[in-house]
């Protein structure tokens, strides 16, 4: 059954969206530097030929981390100190030991594609974009081009305001946990999700948020 169109007025042309992606990393490292952090800038631009792109509308902003954990040795500690979620997801996902790798049952939840892992720590839309999905479709598009090489993505249901604050923390995370399903995360325990990049599903899930935001 194919999914309807959204009717959904958005200040901007959504299909014209673009996503930049920015790492910064200093010149001299050290522990905190063995996870990646990227900053993804969605944004609509009109291109005039001849000219400078013009910003037409800052629509949000997103925030992920990539470690691996067999590579970082004190990967916790760099994500529970940089990560807004860092230290509930490695409570989740952690075993005891900084330098430990993940949970044998979280392991064994994911199809092993790559040794890296994604946290998706912030996601924020701007106040007129937000109400119809879109920013679970941009955030799965930012896994789409950092997921390469993971094997799966981990967030904390609460990330991504694209709906009404809500003042019920529960009743919120509850909510927002039903948005991120709609990428194919499943909840791991204590409003961390997981989604398992070892399969098609954000693929399949992805396809269908473009027929109904009409972005097809």
């Amino acid at each position: 059954m194919m999914n309807k169109p959204s009717t959904r007025k958005f200040p901007a042309d959504a299909s014209k969206i673009e996503l930049t992606y920015t790492q910064r990393r200093r010149a001299v490292m050290d522990d905190d530097d063995e996870i990646e952090r990227w900053e993804v800038s969605a944004d609509v631009r009109d291109y005039t030929e001849g000219g400078e792109p013009i910003l037409v509308s800052h629509v949000g902003d997103f925030t992920l981390y990539a470690f691996d954990p067999y590579q970082a040795g004190s990967w916790q500690v760099a994500l529970e100190g940089r990560a807004c979620s860092g230290q509930q997801i490695v409570r989740a996902i952690g075993k005891p030991g900084y330098a430990a790798p993940l949970r044998e049952e979280v392991e064994n939840l994911l199809d092993a594609t790559g040794p890296a892992y994604l946290v998706l720590d912030t996601a924020r839309l701007e106040p007129q974009w937000r109400g119809s999905g879109l920013g679970a479709y941009l955030a799965g598009s930012a896994i789409e081009t950092l997921g390469r090489g993971c094997s799966g993505v981990f967030l904390v249901a609460g990330s991504l305001p694209d709906e009404p604050l809500i003042a019920d923390e529960d009743v919120a995370a509850s909510k927002l946990g039903q948005v991120w399903r709609s990428l194919g995360f499943a909840p791991l325990v204590d409003k961390v999700y997981v989604l398992n990049l070892g399969v098609t599903t954000l693929q399949k899930n992805m396809a269908a948020m473009r027929d109904a935001l009409g972005l097809a």
